[in-house]
């Protein structure tokens, strides 16, 4: 048992040390092949310079350190070293006898080992060779015409480098070329760029200018503008302009003229020698007279401006019933006026009501503004259900608590403002859906306050949906 452990462990030993051998020759194996494929390399250079015999001498020491060499390389250098050896005996049987003479030619040492092994040979060829001069002269033709060829491939190969140098060099050239046209467009191109930021930089100069006046302009539906000029006689020309400083011709000019929206929602009030009208952006319009205009025979006053008068309600002392209120605008013949009225300002006037009596002959009206006055009792809005044509009603700050069934009738209002009243909420959500219902496809400007927006929040989704558009008036100033 003692004898069997003891071999164990000897063979152990034994393997042990032939992996470290087996690795010490692979690392050799592998430093050898690099050297052999170094020699290689100088050996072809050698033969390219004609240099055979020094050639075949590192072939030689090739051969000590060949067994590691690659397959590869093995198969690169077997032609090469038959061809090698042909010219080496081919210059030898030139002249076997001058062995040492050729060493000495190229370079080798001849107390070299291999040097002394090529002396011997030849000797060995001189006692066993007899040297015929003719078999002399085709051996040294046939050598002749094999360097020939050899040398037509190498001058071959030098042309197609020449020419590989010569194409390098064109196409470097034309790279060149490529670049510096490249580089002078780049710098063109800079140069336009720095152009084109200084004109940039100089128009949004004239954008701010341009801006700055913009902005000292009212413009009605962000579009058009009151502008003013001087004649050739400096007398003032009014006129309307658009966002990009051209009048808009269709709108004439004027002798005097306010903004759109100044006094008339929609509507701007201008003035040709004594005659004042109200236009809309289409040029429509209406002859605009007030209270002294209008009692005057023939008027023809389409817009009628009663706005500040006081025509509160009276009583008749002897009756003692109310007077109509509107009694003492209209004259008589109310009938034959009224329906020819389509714009009624009747702003601040101090009336409680816009009464059906009132009503029934204004079936032209188009224009309504009863806003400052005192329509708080539930039948002062009972008219405005005979309205057809109603278009614009404004009932700001009038006291209103409740809103009559007859608003929803109103089917062709396009401007509805009932900020700054205490209407109830039911009933203003009331009023709204069924605005809604009755005037499908039809869209409508509604001004409230910032209580009602609470009022009408859950049904603002419908309001969207109808298209209306909704103008919140900030609370009255004191």
């Amino acid at each position: 048992m003692r004898t069997n452990k003891n071999f164990r462990y000897i063979l152990f030993v034994f393997t042990l040390l032939h992996y470290i051998v087996s690795l010490g020759q692979e690392q050799k194996l592998l430093t050898d092949g690099e050297i052999a494929y170094n020699k290689y390399q100088k050996a072809k250079s050698l033969y390219k310079q004609g240099k055979y015999s020094e050639a075949e001498y590192e072939l030689r020491r090739i051969g000590v350190i060949g067994v590691v060499l690659k397959d590869s390389w093995l198969k690169e250098i077997e032609p090469f070293k038959k061809n090698l050896v042909s010219c080496i005996e081919l210059e030898k049987q030139l002249n076997p006898s001058d062995s040492t003479a050729l060493l000495n030619i190229y370079g080798i040492n001849p107390d070299d080992p291999t040097a002394q092994e090529y002396v011997k040979r030849d000797q060995e060829k001189k006692d066993k060779i007899k040297i015929i001069p003719n078999s002399s002269n085709n051996k040294k033709d046939q050598f002749i015409e094999q360097k020939n060829i050899f040398d037509d491939s190498i001058k071959k190969i030098e042309l197609v480098l020449q020419n590989v140098i010569e194409k390098y060099q064109t196409d470097s050239m034309i790279f060149s070329n490529t670049i510096n046209d490249a580089n002078r467009k780049i710098e063109e191109a800079n140069r336009k760029i720095e152009d084109v930021n200084r004109e940039i930089e100089d128009a949004n100069k004239k954008i701010q200018r341009y801006q700055k006046i913009l902005n000292a302009f009212y413009w009605y539906n962000d579009s058009i503008a009151l502008a003013s000029k001087q004649d050739e006689n400096k007398k003032m020309i009014y006129y309307f302009i658009n966002k990009e400083g051209s009048e808009i011709n269709n709108l004439k000019e004027w002798d005097n003229a306010e903004p759109f929206d100044a006094t008339f929602v929609g509507y701007a009030k201008v003035k040709k020698k004594d005659t004042e009208y109200l236009i809309d952006t289409f040029d429509n319009r209406e002859k605009y007279g007030n209270r002294e205009e209008y009692g005057k025979p023939n008027n023809g006053v389409t817009a009628l401006d009663l706005s500040g008068n006081n025509y509160h309600a009276q009583t008749d002392n002897l009756t003692g019933q109310v007077k109509d209120p509107l009694s003492n605008i209209f004259p008589s013949n109310k009938h034959d006026i009224t329906g020819k009225i389509k714009i009624l300002n009747l702003h601040n006037t101090q009336i409680d009501g816009f009464y059906p009596d009132d009503t029934t002959e204004f079936h032209s009206l188009e224009y309504l503004d009863l806003s400052d006055n005192y329509l708080s009792m539930s039948s002062s809005l009972e008219g405005l259900k005979d309205l057809p044509s109603l278009k614009y009603l404004i009932l700001r700050n009038s006291r209103i608590n409740k809103l009559t069934a007859g608003f929803t009738k109103l089917n062709n209002l396009t401007y509805l403002d009932i900020s700054r009243n205490k209407i109830d909420a039911t009933n203003l959500r009331y009023i709204i859906e069924e605005l809604i219902k009755n005037r499908i496809g039809k869209k409508l400007t509604l001004l409230i306050d910032e209580k009602q927006e609470e009022y009408i929040e859950s049904i603002k989704d419908k309001m969207e949906k109808a298209e209306w558009k909704i103008i919140i008036v900030p609370e009255k100033i004191n």
